[in-house]
């Protein structure tokens, strides 16, 4: 969703051929309603919200990550282990990359953590997302141990009785400290 990352990714011919290797599905959560042709454009629901969708579109959250768990379980994937969302700055810096240039303040990374809160409170634990960083400012879903995760079975930490649907998905943000 972050339009300046796909410019970067396109205006640059090196990172352009990163972008062009790249075998995966390209998925674009369009908040700006942009023509992009080399990616599956997923319409932009506004900021608030939780859709079921990619066809009637996802709520956006004003950033990636939320994005990103919003096409995650929309697709139906159970459970969801969330890698790097740190929501916080640490020796001084606030993305674990130089992607972005400009360092962004610390009051950015605080409304991720509102958006997370608005857009998925209401599952109350029970979506099958497992936070594995225990350092993460982001309490909104219950905690896992990264260790657990990959050497035991694949529901730990759902937090209820309810079955894997799929194989794990680990989301890893781009954004994160």
């Amino acid at each position: 969703m972050d339009y300046k990352f796909y410019k970067m990714y396109h205006d640059d011919g090196v990172k352009k051929g990163i972008w062009d290797s790249f075998r995966g599905k390209r998925v674009f959560l369009n908040i700006m309603g942009r023509a992009i042709d080399d990616v599956y454009s997923v319409r932009s629901l506004g900021r608030d919200g939780l859709s079921g969708s990619l066809k009637a579109g996802l709520y956006h959250g004003n950033n990636s990550g939320v994005g990103a768990l919003g096409i995650a379980l929309a697709m139906g994937a159970r459970p969801i282990y969330l890698l790097g969302y740190d929501m916080r700055h640490e020796g001084g810096r606030s993305h674990f990359h130089a992607g972005y240039g400009a360092k962004q303040p610390e009051r950015v990374a605080q409304s991720f953590i509102r958006d997370f809160d608005k857009n998925f409170k209401s599952l109350n634990g029970r979506g099958g997302i497992v936070n594995l960083n225990p350092r993460s400012a982001l309490r909104t879903f219950p905690f896992g141990d990264i260790d657990e995760v990959l050497n035991g079975p694949t529901s730990q930490g759902l937090g209820n009785d309810e079955p894997a649907l799929r194989e794990p998905v680990l989301l890893g943000s781009p954004a994160a400290n």
